[in-house]
């Protein structure tokens, strides 16, 4: 939403794309999980990032070949 053009995804596990990554050779060398820092919202009880920093909403992977 508010994106000024659709923005296509697809959802997958994190064990289906390892497993497409190894099939060719890769291997995930470094994982982080950041979270984004908490929120002064006027509702804390609104279902946001801001409301949930102990949930990181970003998975970042480093591939290598392997």
């Amino acid at each position: 939403m508010g994106q000024p053009e659709p923005q296509w995804y697809f959802h997958r596990s994190v064990s289906t794309l390892i497993s497409a990554w190894a099939n060719e050779g890769f291997v995930v060398d470094a994982m982080s999980e950041p979270s984004l820092p908490a929120s002064e919202s006027t509702n804390p009880n609104a279902i946001s990032w801001g409301n949930l920093p102990d949930i990181p909403p970003i998975l970042v992977m480093r591939l290598r070949l392997g």
